[in-house]
């Protein structure tokens, strides 16, 4: 299954909720295909969210900033890729405002 980022933010608060998983069909295996301004809907125990991705980058696992908070409510999903796994697959994205229009 999907992890929590530990110490990262619920979803729907301030900070970057941070989400780990494997690349596998059945989890983030097709993350790759996201592109900027599409939507990620998160389900909680206590409500859902709404998330739109602003940003997607191939980086190395030493660039651990991308983990970083920018202060604002804010969605980060983060999976393995390339042929021996061993570049990492991350996509940024904000809290809609109003996730009721969409």
């Amino acid at each position: 299954g999907a992890s929590f980022g530990e110490g990262s933010p619920l979803p729907g608060t301030n900070g970057n909720a941070i989400i780990f998983s494997h690349a596998l069909p059945e989890l983030f295996g097709n993350l790759n295909r996201i592109k900027k301004n599409d939507y990620v809907h998160i389900f909680t125990n206590d409500d859902w969210y709404v998330y739109q991705v602003y940003k997607t980058e191939t980086v190395n696992p030493d660039k651990t900033s991308v983990l970083d908070s920018n202060g604002s409510a804010e969605l980060t999903l983060y999976t393995c890729v390339g042929l021996d796994w061993s570049r990492r697959f991350v996509v940024k994205a904000k809290l809609l405002s109003t996730p009721e229009l969409y």
